[in-house]
């Protein structure tokens, strides 16, 4: 549910409120909640399970939440607790949103990904949960205290503790989305659904080659737009298009170490994108871009493009003529595309799929988390 501004108090309330609801439905209602049993009363009375960072959750429910959000919040309370809270015995629970606890585990999630050499871009990749759900004996667990990382291996033991914890039913990571159906699916545990994804082809432009700057990966379920994102030679990422379009964007610095970790073995020679600040200095000056430029640009142009291809002098003019943020965009998502086409149609049905996995949360070094939709 992380946005910016406006759209972030707002998320703020909605996942503080998320707690407080399914606190209610654990914990003081004996019943499915509807959105018309729902009082002031009956939320303090949950109160005493919930740890978030909204001091003014309650007034905030009935005062900036409308009427879809409160049904939204009724049905994933009911869901999580068909799933947590009706069997016998069920553990007493903490619901969290921005808690010490919370606070406790992203600053370990950068040592793990430090450790990690910042597979991550950030946090959400690593795992998506908008509140957790822990028992008791962990409100005030100390994530400080797991000194577990061995030759870059904190991730794998992060997650096999994570696990361990959700299969006790000690700590339960949930992700969070407007609903109006509560469908819930599993991420990142043993006996799930496994993706995989097709490479289908690409699209180096739609019409003139010159007049955009994006290039597109495509897939069996969808497309991947390329292209930097500013009107400076910065920001070079991907965004997810088509059916799995609400996995949003994936940065290019990423695509590198995603590569790298799909083709570890040292007896095939991958190469990987350029660094995009290297690529950013090239293009500064496009009047003055250099021979050796032109004429990589012009190789991975010459190779990709179909039909009437310009010479690589008509290139040289174009290019002197255009903006360095085209120029830096182009040029990389080229080389990106060039790299699939290097590749077995195995291979290259491997690397999509770590991609899109790695957009999905669901990448081999992803913790456990459900997802209430």
């Amino acid at each position: 549910m992380a946005q910016s501004g406006a759209g972030a108090e707002l998320t703020k309330i909605a996942e503080s409120a998320q707690c407080v609801f399914a606190a209610a439905r654990f914990y003081v209602s004996n019943k499915d909640l509807e959105p018309t049993m729902v009082t002031e009363t009956m939320l303090s009375k949950a109160m005493s399970h919930v740890d978030v960072d909204d001091r003014h959750v309650i007034s905030n429910i009935f005062k900036k939440l409308d009427a879809d959000w409160h049904i939204s919040l009724c049905l994933t309370a009911n869901r999580l607790h068909d799933m947590f809270g009706a069997s016998k015995g069920a553990k007493q629970y903490i619901f969290h949103r921005g808690s010490k606890f919370v606070d406790g585990f992203e600053k370990q999630y950068k040592h793990w990904n430090d450790d990690s050499g910042k597979f991550f871009s950030n946090i959400n990749k690593y795992t998506p949960a908008d509140i957790w759900i822990t028992s008791k004996k962990f409100k005030n667990f100390r994530w400080d205290t797991m000194t577990m990382c061995d030759g870059g291996g904190c991730f794998g033991e992060s997650n096999k503790f994570l696990l361990e914890e959700y299969n006790n039913k000690d700590i339960i990571g949930v992700s969070l989305k407007k609903t109006s159906t509560a469908i819930a699916s599993y991420y990142n545990m043993p006996g799930m659904s496994k993706y995989k994804f097709k490479y289908t082809g690409y699209t180096l432009s739609s019409g003139n080659f010159f007049n955009s700057k994006d290039v597109y990966i495509n897939y069996d379920m969808g497309r991947i737009q390329f292209r930097s994102f500013s009107s400076r030679a910065t920001s070079w990422q991907g965004e997810i298009k088509g059916q799995e379009a609400n996995l949003g964007k994936i940065g290019g610095g990423v695509i590198t170490k995603v590569v790298h970790a799909t083709f570890p073995r040292k007896d095939k020679d991958i190469f990987a994108i350029t660094e995009s600040n290297v690529i950013s200095e090239e293009v500064k000056k496009p009047t003055d871009l250099s021979e050796d430029f032109i004429k990589d640009f012009h190789y991975y142009y010459r190779g990709l493009q179909s039909g009437k291809k310009a010479t690589l002098n008509e290139m040289a003019i174009e290019l002197r003529k255009k903006q360095s943020t085209w120029i830096y965009s182009k040029y990389l998502g080229m080389e990106l595309l060039t790299l699939f086409e290097d590749l077995t149609r195995t291979e290259a049905d491997k690397l999509i799929t770590n991609v899109l996995l790695y957009a999905m949360s669901a990448s081999p070094d992803s913790a456990p988390f459900v997802k209430i939709g």
